[in-house]
């Protein structure tokens, strides 16, 4: 699901071009987005161990469903501009934010609980990436190419990619409940509050 955020707006260019035909999102996305994964990564780096892991995981996730309804609110509500590209460049801005913390994370997660957990998240990165494109075409097949289908295609998408979110949270969760994996994830939290506490 860390593709999630990145994927939808990529995915839904159509969109974003149609309504903000000046604003040339398509090179200010990736601008936005790699730059919050550069800082985000050095920082979270730096500071990152000063929570658990389930909170950084759960909490951004959880707040990243929020920041991808932002979208669609802006279109359901049908949000004036330059309002409206103000709120999307924000809602794309907290999105890369709280997608590098749970993202690093989750590699940090899967490093403590062995190279197979590790090979999965890769394989699930996949998965998930194709899911997204493929939910997107389907979106767009299924209403009308129109301004207005195409708005509400691109609603219908960002809802869907939620529960993507959702879904990764969920397995986060069951994963927990997994004796070998929380036992190794507590011997990780262990060590991570008494480095905290020597440092």
């Amino acid at each position: 699901s860390t593709l999630a955020p990145w994927l939808a707006y990529i995915s839904a260019a159509d969109f974003f071009m149609e309504t903000y035909p000046d604003a040339h999102l398509m090179y200010v996305f990736p601008v936005q987005n790699m730059t919050v994964l550069l800082v985000g990564s050095l920082l979270h780096m730096k500071y990152g161990e000063r929570w658990g892991l389930t909170p950084r995981i759960l909490g951004p996730q959880l707040a990243l469903m929020v920041a991808l309804l932002g979208v669609p609110l802006v279109n359901l509500l049908g949000v004036a501009q330059p309002l409206a590209l103000k709120l999307t460049l924000a809602a794309q801005f907290l999105g890369a934010c709280f997608v590098v913390i749970y993202q690093s994370a989750s590699y940090g997660a899967a490093a403590t609980l062995g190279p197979s957990v590790t090979n999965a998240l890769e394989q699930g990165k996949g998965f998930g990436g194709l899911f997204l494109i493929l939910m997107r075409m389907g979106c767009k097949a299924l209403l009308p190419a129109t301004k207005e289908g195409l708005a509400r295609s691109t609603n219908a998408f960002f809802l869907l990619s939620n529960g993507l979110v959702l879904a990764s949270a969920v397995l986060w969760l069951l994963l927990l409940r997994d004796p070998r994996a929380r036992a190794r994830i507590e011997a990780y939290e262990s060590a991570r509050l008494q480095g905290n506490l020597q440092g």
